[in-house]
Order: structure tokens, then C-alpha cells, then sequence
């Protein structure tokens, strides 16, 4: 199952169509929005980003899908150097963006595999 936008343009709806429920659009051009934003000028926030940015000691499972539209693997290229606890990357071919929903036995046969480690 591939998981597709409707496309305004072909009379089946708009494009905020698909971001129902209430408030999923908004939320979801936020979090892209933030990524742009001017660094914050309040201390507190700034600590907190700083704490964020730090080595991650928990171990850590990375799925990507080859065929991804939005992102490039090449993102997580060297990512493995954050994660003290341990990190695996895995690039699912055959997968977008989505591939929870395009590949859901892989993803989530690979979810459990690595929570029984």
C-alpha cells in the first residue's frame, strides 16, 4: 500500500483535505517552518537545545526508504557518530517516504527484531 496525497487539481478534493483531523495541517507546516526560524534568544530554550544536540546513549534504529521523495539517505549519512548506545541504519529499497505504510511487515518485523535485542 502506497499512501498517496489527493491531488486538488483532479477534482477529488484539496489538499487540506488531507490533512484532517482539526489542526494537522497547521501542525505540520509548524514543524517544517521551525526548521527555518531565527535560533531563539531565550536562554532557557537555548539550554534545552544545546542538551538536544548532545550524544544520545540509548541504541537506536534508523529506517530510511530508498525511493524517498522529501528526504535524501544521504541525510543520515555519518549520524551513527551521535549515538553512544549504539545506532543501525537500515535503507528499505522498494520504500518512500511513508514506508510504515508502503512496507508495514518489514518495518514493522525490523521494529521488533531490534526492541528484542
Amino acid at each position: 500500500m502506497v499512501a498517496r496525497f489527493r491531488d486538488p487539481s483532479d477534482g477529488t478534493g484539496s489538499a487540506e483535505g488531507n490533512a484532517r483531523p482539526a489542526g494537522v495541517l497547521s501542525a505540520t507546516l509548524g514543524f517544517y517552518r521551525q526548521l527555518f526560524a531565527a535560533p531563539s534568544v531565550d536562554p532557557g530554550v537555548q539550554a534545552l537545545e544545546a542538551r538536544a544536540s548532545g550524544p544520545i546513549g540509548s541504541p537506536a534504529l534508523y529506517l530510511h526508504g530508498a525511493n524517498d521523495g522529501c528526504m535524501s539517505t544521504a541525510l543520515s549519512d555519518g549520524m551513527e557518530a551521535m549515538f553512544t548506545g549504539g545506532f543501525e541504519r537500515i535503507i528499505l529499497p522498494d520504500a518512500g517516504h511513508l514506508l510504515h505504510l508502503e512496507q508495514p511487515a518489514v518495518v514493522g518485523d525490523l521494529i521488533v527484531r531490534f526492541l528484542k535485542q
